[in-house]
């Protein structure tokens, strides 16, 4: 006797669903915004220091600097919802030191989100992360990750869970920037 094909599926589903609750996942469609189309705070900030110029110059243009800078940021592939651009810049073609990223965005309205970015050559298969307790109310953590040959720390008033979730989804980004200012 052969049982009817959606009494055979029915079982495999529940299993499905099963398994994908207990590991936390909730859907596989990114949410929130790419870094490309979240909007700016307020008037643009955006200051690199070039200190392969003579004398060293101030690059207020990511276009200006991409190509200097030696690595392609990594950013996540989206972030959360409501997320807008307080600021971005960092140091190129730095003799020493080399160069170095950082962006900042603030999180409805309250939160905050930074990224600071600079090459290491290896990579760091987990993340090291770590809190603070609270100050004023609210609460700050960090995780930081060799990817791809970049050091990437995160800082946020996120939890630590939600940035090692940011931390996952990290991808080399060099349109972060919207294309519409304020």
């Amino acid at each position: 006797m052969r049982l009817p094909r959606l009494a055979t599926l029915v079982p495999c589903l529940l299993i499905t669903l099963i398994a994908t609750a207990c590991n936390g996942a909730t859907s596989s469609a990114p949410q929130g915004v790419a870094p490309a189309r979240v909007a700016w705070c307020a008037p643009p900030t955006v200051a690199f220091e070039d200190d392969g110029a003579a004398p060293p110059a101030t690059l207020t243009e990511w276009s200006q600097a991409q190509g200097l800078l030696g690595f392609a940021p990594l950013l996540p592939a989206r972030l959360p919802a409501g997320a807008c651009l307080v600021s971005a810049g960092g140091v190129v073609r730095n003799p020493i030191f080399g160069s170095r990223f950082s962006i900042n965005y603030q999180l409805g309205g309250t939160g905050a989100l930074s990224f600071a970015e600079v090459p290491k050559p290896g990579d760091v298969a987990t993340p090291t992360c770590g809190g603070a307790d609270p100050v004023g109310g609210v609460s700050s953590a960090f995780c930081q990750q060799v990817i791809r040959g970049v050091n990437v720390t995160l800082s946020s008033t996120l939890s630590v869970a939600q940035i090692q979730r940011l931390m996952a989804t990290l991808v080399a980004t060099p349109a972060w920037e919207p294309s519409k200012k304020p």
